[in-house]
């Protein structure tokens, strides 16, 4: 993507520092794997390797090492940037046809500062006070979290590392006059080893859906917030973690607004062998 207007390299630079605090909320404490870096930005993916979804006008491409999918996503047209916005991004996938589909919901917020410090500091990360003046003087936050989603659109997370092996899903956005830019890393692992795993064998065919938009996916309403699987739950069975107490506590901010339009489309990736 080209840019030639004056006044928008300042843009850009506020839409990557945007990207990288919405990195950082989601996984503070984890460096990212070297095969994409995951800031929000498509300058590591070459614009021939894009497609096109006719309807929605969204771009996409696909990159993977065996272990992760990566996927850049871009949307252009003002109504589905304002969908996108509503509930987030959905990508689901199947280990084979006729089989239950299981995806991400990856979903960005903008939130008050004290609500982005006591989210980072559940997620274990110590904030010096010089880092927490920080935050509050800046204007906006974007906060990035994933949700596992399986069969009937039950949602289960926030999702957090369990695994010093393996990486949860993990996403960052930025957003600028080019359109909203998503850059997605998705396990391909089963979700009972890593949470939001789509659980796909390397070295096949796969068809990929993406979703967003309408009023019909609360996924983070007080009900399903609570319905998590136990690898993510509290020290005592049914007890609420960190991450849910926060939503909780900011669930109007997590609830679609009515009225947008909803998008869906699917593609086919070719995965490559496990490594």
């Amino acid at each position: 993507m080209t840019d030639t207007h004056p006044s928008r390299p300042k843009a850009r630079a506020s839409a990557f520092l945007a990207a990288a605090l919405c990195l950082l909320a989601a996984l503070p404490l984890w460096p990212q794997s070297p095969a994409v870096r995951i800031d929000g930005q498509a300058d590591e993916w070459s614009p021939s390797a894009l497609s096109r979804d006719a309807r929605s006008g969204a771009e996409y491409a696909f990159r993977n090492d065996g272990r992760y999918l990566y996927v850049l996503f871009i949307v252009r047209d003002a109504k589905a940037r304002a969908s996108l916005d509503s509930t987030g991004l959905v990508l689901l996938a199947a280990a084979a046809p006729g089989k239950p589909e299981r995806g991400v919901l990856f979903l960005k917020r903008a939130v008050p500062a004290e609500a982005l410090i006591r989210w980072r500091e559940s997620q274990g990360e110590a904030l010096a006070e010089a880092e927490k003046a920080r935050l509050r003087d800046m204007a906006r936050h974007d906060l990035c979290l994933t949700f596992a989603v399986g069969a009937g659109g039950s949602a289960h997370g926030p999702l957090g590392r369990i695994d010093p092996e393996n990486e949860p899903p993990s996403f960052a956005s930025a957003e600028g006059p080019e359109g909203a830019v998503y850059e997605l890393k998705v396990p391909l692992a089963p979700p009972d080893a890593v949470p939001g795993g789509l659980g796909l064998p390397p070295g096949g065919a796969v068809r990929v859906a993406f979703e967003w938009g309408g009023a019909s996916r609360r996924a983070l309403g007080a009900k399903a917030v609570r319905n998590t699987p136990r690898a993510e739950r509290g020290g005592l069975d049914g007890v609420a973690t960190p991450a849910q107490e926060f939503l909780l506590q900011f669930d109007p901010l997590s609830r679609p607004k009515t009225g947008t339009k909803k998008y869906s489309f699917r593609a086919d990736v070719t995965l490559v062998a496990g490594r």
